[in-house]
């Protein structure tokens, strides 16, 4: 009976070993695919609609803001992006500076920031504008998701916005990682979930996207700052501008 057992149990490690290492090489694979896809795009057109949970400094409220987002970027240096409903800003960012506007406020702050894509993810932090998805349009995308990659997991086919998508889980050190991809060669993000495991509550972070554009032309002049008419200058202060894309 003793044997019997053992040897049973042993054949199951084995069984599960074999599929969580296929698993994990089939999300690999997938992550792979999108984040290749994203990297060599030129330029990249794109909307969604977002749900953010923001926790309340006081009484620790998880509370949940909802808005629709659309984003323009063009390699190396120019991005747009905006976002309206339970929160509202403008985003531009020409190569020469970063501008953010909150239009119903009639605020909006301004800094001189000469580089490329990657100078301006670097630099968000310092300006402290949370930017969960900036990190989508790094020259060296893949390579750095695949480096942050602690464990990773096949889950299963869903159905996202009329869309058959594959869905993965990812483990980063400070945050998991949802993500419905699309089948077929052409991969690209249905559905991201973000939840940061490392904050009070792990806030979640979840965009739906509607149908993405590669590779197409956007006129320059979709990335200078229009500022509203009696806007204030204000400081890239802590709460100020938050997730602008």
């Amino acid at each position: 009976m003793m044997k019997t057992f053992i040897t049973g149990t042993a054949l199951l490690m084995v069984s599960t070993q074999v599929w969580a290492d296929a698993s994990y090489d089939r999300a690999i694979g997938l992550l792979k695919k999108a984040t290749d896809r994203l990297e060599s795009a030129q330029s990249i057109s794109v909307n969604a609609v977002a749900t953010l949970d923001e926790i309340e400094p006081v009484d620790e409220f998880k509370i949940k803001k909802t808005f629709r987002m659309e984003v323009r970027f063009k390699r190396p240096d120019k991005i747009f992006a905006t976002k309206s409903g339970d929160e509202n800003q403008r985003a531009y960012f020409d190569g020469k500076s970063l501008t953010v506007i909150e239009p119903v406020q009639k605020k909006y702050a301004q800094e001189n920031l000469a580089g490329d894509i990657d100078d301006l993810v670097a630099k968000l932090g310092s300006l402290n504008i949370e930017a969960p998805l900036a990190d989508l349009f790094l020259s060296d995308l893949s390579e750095l998701a695949l480096k942050s990659v602690q464990k990773a997991r096949y889950i299963g086919t869903s159905r996202i916005a009329g869309r058959n998508c594959e869905h993965i889980a990812v483990r980063t050190p400070l945050a998991d990682w949802q993500l419905w991809l699309s089948q077929g060669d052409n991969t690209f993000i249905c559905k991201s979930v973000i939840t940061t495991r490392s904050l009070s509550q792990a806030p979640e972070y979840e965009v739906t996207f509607g149908e993405w554009k590669f590779n197409t032309e956007i006129a320059d002049s979709m990335f200078v700052a229009q500022i509203p008419e009696g806007a204030s200058l204000v400081p890239f202060a802590p709460g100020t501008f938050r997730s602008t894309f």
